[in-house]
């Protein structure tokens, strides 16, 4: 759900099993909207593909980050009816490694910085966590803090204090 919208709400369709076991069942369905709290849902240009995360702006609802399976990291500022393709070939340690082999790097959480959107967090299935100053472009990280063997499966910037990351 939206934070600055309760009925725009961004939905991934697939199927997370593949993640965990590597054995897809399904393509996915991508990142569906709906503008009226879940009554109706319209497809997006992310039309395919398991979606790993999505993060909606909360100054804006109309802007979010989604993470593609084998299609990278993608950003609309439109409520989700285009979405630009910000890393399409994730992989280094300047980018996100989407992809569901088990022994890569997975993928797991993002979170955007309440008062930058261009400003994005990252985390991993190995508990890493990384940082995006410029919008998902490079990737600094990873951070520290995190015991490692912790998993990263969701993340969450504090609204009051955006230096501190849950």
């Amino acid at each position: 759900f939206a934070p600055s919208n309760p009925g725009l709400v961004y939905a991934s369709v697939g199927d997370e099993e593949c993640l965990v076991s590597g054995k897809c069942e399904q393509a996915g369905g991508g990142v569906m909207v709906s503008r009226d709290g879940g009554t109706s849902r319209e497809k997006t240009t992310i039309n395919s593909g398991i979606v790993l995360g999505i993060d909606i702006f909360a100054k804006d609802s109309n802007a979010a980050y989604a993470a593609v399976v084998g299609g990278g990291l993608y950003r609309t500022e439109d409520g989700g009816k285009v979405w630009h393709l910000i890393n399409a070939n994730p992989g280094t340690s300047s980018m996100l490694k989407v992809d569901p082999d088990p022994k890569e790097l997975i993928l797991a959480a993002l979170a955007i910085d309440p008062t930058n959107f261009d400003k994005l967090y990252a985390g991993f299935r190995d508990g890493s966590l990384m940082v995006s100053l410029d919008g998902g472009v490079t990737w600094e990280g990873p951070m520290e803090g995190i015991p490692p063997e912790a998993d990263v499966v969701a993340l969450a910037v504090d609204q009051h204090d955006p230096d501190v990351v849950y």
